[in-house]
């Protein structure tokens, strides 16, 4: 399952290259939520959006969907009262995408995710409250509840009891969105976990020299008890910037060296192996053995 699905945000300047190679060899297809792409600011012409490619030789696509502020009205009209462009609006466009896949007849819902970064200045609620959680940290957690809410409805149209929520979620493990959806004491009704025992140990992202989590696996309680395997691929953020793959600050286009893995993002992925086969493990809880943070 490591390498059957890749939940991932999708920027068009690399698609033509990057994605179509990799589908191209690997068999697969990709989709993304085009409608709902966030313009970059590396060229303003170019979008953010999420999406998954999938390898067709392992597994079936059975439904997808999108979560945008239509359907969040339809789901709690009292978070868009609070605030209005959750998912669309200026300074977001960061619709979720869902999709339910099948793989040896049992199923998998994936919802991939990329809230609302900590940049820019907010207003009311979104503004900075200098707690650490910088600003917009209410707009995140509206859309953690959102998201959440809407993930029991089952928004593929599949009823599948395996669930994980994906995704730059642009929020640290004890900030209010990850908390609502993972800490009980926050939230009585959480539901999900991260796939790592001591997530704050873990890091994905640098910024200023400093490290943090903003990338994660979340499952739920029946998905927590197929983890075999969860690991933070560090390629991507213990990599000096200078070889970005962006042309910020005067970059040479000729620095990003494609043929790689090498700081193709800012962030690094996480990965997640899961198994199917019986028995299943019966403790909910990814074994300290599994949920480590090896270079590899």
């Amino acid at each position: 399952m490591v390498d059957s699905i890749i939940a991932s945000l999708y920027i068009k300047r690399f698609f033509s290259n990057s994605f179509s190679s990799l589908c191209r060899a690997q068999h697969s297809r990709i989709f993304l939520t085009r409608k709902n792409a966030e313009r970059h600011s590396d060229p303003p012409t170019i979008r953010v959006s999420n999406g998954f490619v999938d390898k067709t030789s392992v597994v079936e696509v059975e439904g997808v969907a999108i979560l945008n502020d239509a359907v969040v009205a339809t789901l709690d009209s009292t978070l868009l009262t609070e605030d209005p462009t959750i998912f669309d609006g200026p300074s977001t466009k960061r619709a979720a995408l869902a999709a339910t896949f099948v793989i040896q007849k049992n199923c998998l819902t994936i919802a991939n995710n990329h809230f609302k970064s900590k940049g820019g200045t907010g207003t009311g609620a979104n503004a900075d409250q200098n707690d650490g959680a910088a600003s917009f940290n209410n707009r995140r957690l509206l859309a953690a509840k959102a998201l959440d809410l809407w993930l029991t409805t089952d928004p593929t149209g599949v009823a599948c009891e395996n669930i994980a929520i994906v995704g730059d979620l642009n929020s640290y493990v004890k900030e209010d969105p990850i908390r609502y959806l993972t800490d009980t004491t926050f939230n009585p009704n959480a539901n999900f976990r991260d796939i790592f025992d001591a997530p704050e140990n873990q890091y994905s992202y640098v910024f200023d020299g400093m490290i943090g989590t903003l990338d994660y696996v979340l499952v739920n309680d029946a998905l927590s008890e197929l983890v075999v395997d969860a690991q933070k691929w560090h390629i991507n953020e213990d990599e000096p910037d200078a070889l970005d793959y962006n042309l910020d600050f005067g970059r040479l286009a000729t620095y990003f060296d494609g043929s790689n893995a090498a700081r193709n993002s800012d962030h690094s992925p996480v990965l997640m192996g899961i198994d199917f086969t019986p028995p299943r493990r019966r403790n909910g809880l990814c074994p300290p053995s599994f949920a480590n943070n090896n270079r590899s």
